[in-house]
């Protein structure tokens, strides 16, 4: 982060010249004025001085699908220099593979494989078919993880015929209704991976007096798809998250 902005990536190369590289999954027609603004922050801000040679010259490089015509007239009459790079994925037989090609170059794309692992949705009697949200973000995880959570929608589901899965653009949520959940999925995009809450019975370290009565809370929950490791306790969001050991 640099004057309350931040890039998407910041590299240095091998002779700890800086880059810094802006991606996007659809065409801005912004992009070079991001790109301008992030390079103005850094030169005044100078962060990891010690890791980066600020001497050299700063790259600036973005990556998008494809590139707005403001792009190219604002980069053509900028004082700096704008690396466009134009990316696609394809599918082969071999799987599928990221293409990267200098946008209006005639240089032959540079390929690059995709780790990829396709999630088996097994269908199960009375439960719905599983939202194409939750499949994207399941695409990050491990098969043990994918597995752990489609165990865990399959019992949320079939537990009560009132029980409802409210899918939203960042969470996918498990109740009778807004106001009365037991199950959270909530994508984390620093992340990108969904992380898994439970309403349960709050762990008595996190009560602020000794009174007996059951407190129940949202936890977070970390597991590997059939072991929890760690619980914490946080309000909404993300937020400041106290393990149990905490």
């Amino acid at each position: 982060m640099a004057s309350g902005e931040i890039c998407d990536i910041l590299a240095v190369d091998d002779h700890q010249g800086l880059a810094i590289l802006e991606l996007k999954n659809v065409e801005d027609r912004y992009l070079i004025q991001q790109l301008t603004r992030y390079y103005a922050n850094l030169v005044e801000e100078q962060p990891f001085q010690q890791d980066i040679d600020y001497s050299r010259p700063i790259r600036l490089i973005a990556i998008a699908p494809s590139y707005h015509r403001h792009n190219v007239v604002d980069s053509e009459y900028s004082k700096l220099e704008f690396e466009l790079l134009q990316f696609s994925v394809i599918k082969d037989e071999n799987g599928f593979h990221l293409l990267l090609q200098q946008f209006e170059k005639e240089f032959a794309p540079k390929q690059y494989p995709i780790a990829y692992q396709e999630i088996e949705t097994p269908e199960v009697d009375g439960i719905p078919e599983i939202p194409e949200l939750l499949v994207r973000w399941l695409g990050g995880c491990t098969r043990e993880e994918q597995e752990g959570f489609l165990r865990l929608r399959s019992k949320l589901l079939s537990c009560s015929p009132r029980m409802k899965e409210i899918v939203d653009k960042r969470v996918i949520q498990y109740g009778s209704g807004k106001t009365r959940l037991c199950a959270e999925i909530y994508f984390q995009r620093k992340s990108q991976r969904p992380i898994l809450f439970l309403w349960l019975p709050t762990p008595t370290t996190y009560l602020w007096s000794r009174a007996k009565r059951v407190v129940v809370g949202r936890l977070r929950i970390w597991t590997d798809g059939k072991t929890i490791s760690h619980v914490g306790h946080v309000a909404e969001g993300f937020g400041r998250m106290k393990t149990q050991e905490e």
